[in-house]
């Protein structure tokens, strides 16, 4: 039988652990150093957003088997007295 122990470092602990950190801070530091990358990053997340709605929109439209995924969730949450 294995010993848990909190921390003490093991194989769970790597350097791994520490890279969204540091990539957030780097962004920061980016985004100190050249304001103008804030906006493009801001406008880049935008657009993004807009065509996985779009993406989404098509799908439900089109009536893909991908987008029973909607009826599914609401199904999901009603309770059993209202299936």
């Amino acid at each position: 039988m294995q010993d848990f122990k909190i921390g003490g470092g093991g194989p769970a602990t790597s350097w791994a652990g520490f890279v969204p950190g540091a990539a957030l801070m780097g962004m920061g530091i980016l985004v100190l150093l050249m304001p103008d990358l804030l906006r493009l990053m801001v406008a880049a997340m935008l657009m993004g957003l807009g065509f996985i709605l779009l993406a989404l929109a098509w799908r439900v439209r089109k009536g893909s088997p991908g987008a029973s995924f909607m009826a599914y969730f609401q199904d999901r949450m009603r309770g059993p007295m209202d299936r």
